[in-house]
């Protein structure tokens, strides 16, 4: 990836971040000099490691720890690294076209529905073809 690409894509992250709220009061120069610092040393910071933890009510009774599930609030200073990093790997995989043609995750214009339509496509030829079909669901409505 182009370092200025780089240097755009985290100068408009930065400015999205509202500095005084989330990372403390830092100016936007800080803030860019730091991650970086980060991605020169190829180094993640120990304390961008923590997180805090909440717990979310997934549904049932509120009382019921097991209806729970945990959210992490990670640093935003984690967070602009991670979409740097996310965005590295997604250029990476493209240009070197590592993802498969049926692949829907970390695709642009790709989504759950794309993914969908492959399916129910490969379904309807194997009927036209009078193959069988073998499909195993899994209910992910509450998490793991």
């Amino acid at each position: 990836m182009a370092l200025s690409f780089c240097i755009c894509l985290l100068t408009e992250l930065v400015n999205c971040l509202s500095l005084n709220d989330s990372a403390g009061n830092h100016n936007r120069r800080d803030v860019v000099t730091c991650i970086f610092g980060v991605v020169s040393r190829h180094c993640f910071p120990k304390v961008w490691k923590m997180a805090e933890a909440t717990p979310v009510l997934k549904s049932g009774n509120p009382e019921n720890p097991c209806n729970h599930r945990p959210i992490s609030l990670p640093p935003v200073l984690s967070k602009v690294s991670e979409r740097l990093a996310h965005c590295h790997f997604v250029d990476y995989v493209t240009t070197h076209k590592k993802l498969s043609k049926n692949q829907s995750g970390y695709r642009k214009r790709h989504s759950t529905e794309s993914a969908l339509l492959h399916v129910t496509d490969d379904f309807l030829m194997a009927i036209d073809k009078s193959e069988v079909s073998i499909v195993v669901l899994q209910d992910m409505s509450k998490g793991i």
